[in-house]
C-alpha cells in the first residue's frame, strides 16, 4: 500500500500523486494500492472518479490514523517550503 495523508485541495497537488501512481508500470501496480487519507474541497471530485486501485477514506485521525501509518509500506509526505511569492512542495517518500 502506498499512503498519502493530507488535505485534498488544489495547492496540495494531489493530482501529481495520483498521476504518478497511475503511470507506474503494471507489474508494480498489480500488487499495490494507493490509499488517500484526507478531506477538503476536492474530495467529492476524486471520489466520483472511481479510480482503479485508489481509495479515498476522508478525514481520519488518532489511533485509526496511526494504524494506517503502521500498515503502509510507503508514505507520501508533503513538506511546504515557502519561497519567493509562493509555495513549493517537496515530496518525501
Amino acid at each position: 500500500m502506498i499512503l498519502y495523508v493530507g488535505r485534498l485541495a488544489p495547492e496540495k497537488d494531489i493530482d501529481i500523486v495520483i498521476q504518478t501512481y497511475q503511470a507506474l508500470p503494471d507489474i508494480l501496480k498489480k500488487d499495490t494500492h494507493l490509499l488517500v487519507v484526507g478531506d477538503g474541497p476536492l474530495y467529492n471530485t476524486y471520489v466520483k472518479k472511481l479510480l482503479p486501485q485508489v481509495t479515498f477514506t476522508g478525514f481520519i485521525e488518532g489511533p485509526e490514523l496511526a494504524n494506517i501509518y503502521a500498515s503502509s509500506e510507503n508514505t507520501e509526505l508533503e513538506v511546504s517550503l515557502l519561497g519567493h511569492g509562493g509555495s513549493n512542495y517537496c515530496p518525501i517518500a
